[in-house]
Parts: C-alpha cells; structure tokens; sequence
C-alpha cells in the first residue's frame, strides 16, 4: 500500500486558482473592499437615524392630530338683582344688679388654666394645674401636656396628694404611683 491518494481528473477544476502576483489588482480589490465595508456602516448608521426620526415623525404628527381645536369664547352676561336684606343689629341695654340674669362663667381653655396656676401661689396653684391636667387631658388628648401640668400639681400639693382619690385620671392614678414608689425607694435606700 502507498501513501499516495489517487490522482482525480476533477483535483484541477476544484482546487483553488493561483494567487496573484499582480500588485494592481491587488490594491484594487483592497480600495473597493474598504470602500464597501465603510458604506455598509454608513448606511446602517443612516437607516438608524432615519428610523428615530420617522417615530419623532409619528409623534409629532398624532400629537397634533390629538390636540383639540382651539374653542370659542363665549361671554354670558347676566343682570344683578339688588337684594334688600335686614339686619339686626345687637343694642346694648344697661340692666341694674337686681334684674341682672345668671350669666354662666366663661370656660377656660387648658392652657388658660395652667398660664393662671403659674401664676397663682401655694393649693390655688396645685388645683389649678390639676384642672389643667384634666382638661388637657379630656378635652384635647393632649397626653404630655396633661402629665407636665399633673406633674406640677403633685409636686405643688405635697404628700397629701399621693393618696388615690376616686376622681382620679388614669394619668394622675398612674403619675401618683409613680411618685409614691419613688419616695418609698428614696427612703428606703439610704
């Protein structure tokens, strides 16, 4: 056996040509290779902005097409009527202290009443703030307001206050136990 194939009379027709030896040609076909590449990028580049520029188009275009036309101003005029309205008018009548009626006293506001106990000195002081604590407390739910001024109260009324009283807030029940504790502590630890 040999190592050589067999020769084929087709191995000339499907072997690949002869490289060129001519320097021209060669050139040539390298321009027009280079030339083909660059406008093939030239043109994708081109069809792209092209094709944001159709969609800037489209939108322009539906835009407009969307937008309403402008409408007409219509200016309705209408006629006043002159109204004539009474009105009464509040007369103050002088009445002496015998026929004088029962005027009941105005309700102070919380933070009226603690403004009064920060200005008012010993148990008129402590009642007040209590007073202002509750109302704080009830009327406006205004928890850190209500604790400051029953705080105050505590500490203007003294020991006698710790006590637990059925009138008592839930606050001031738990402020006073508090306290209460406190003192005991406070004693027992030296």
């Amino acid at each position: 056996m040999s190592d050589e194939l067999p020769t084929d009379d087709l191995d000339d027709l499907l072997a690949p040509p002869p490289p060129s030896t001519d320097a021209t040609l060669r050139s040539a076909l390298l321009r027009t290779t280079q030339r083909r590449v660059c406008r093939t990028k030239w043109v994708r580049r081109a069809g792209k902005v092209a094709a944001v520029a159709a969609v800037f188009v489209v939108g322009v275009g539906v835009g407009a097409l969307r937008t309403p036309p402008e409408r007409e101003t219509v200016v309705v005029t209408r006629e006043v009527e002159t109204i004539v309205a009474t009105v009464p008018v509040v007369v103050p009548v002088v009445i002496s202290a015998t026929e004088a009626p029962s005027v009941p006293p105005p309700t102070l506001t919380a933070a009226r009443l603690e403004l009064d106990a920060e200005q008012a000195d010993g148990a008129a002081a402590a009642t007040l703030y209590r007073r202002a604590g509750d109302k704080y407390l009830a009327a406006e739910q205004d928890y850190a307001n209500a604790a400051r001024c029953y705080r105050l109260f505590l500490t203007r009324s003294g020991d006698t206050a710790l006590s637990p009283e059925p009138e008592d807030s839930w606050l001031l029940a738990s402020l006073k136990n508090a306290a209460f504790k406190e003192k005991i502590h406070a004693t027992t630890d030296g």
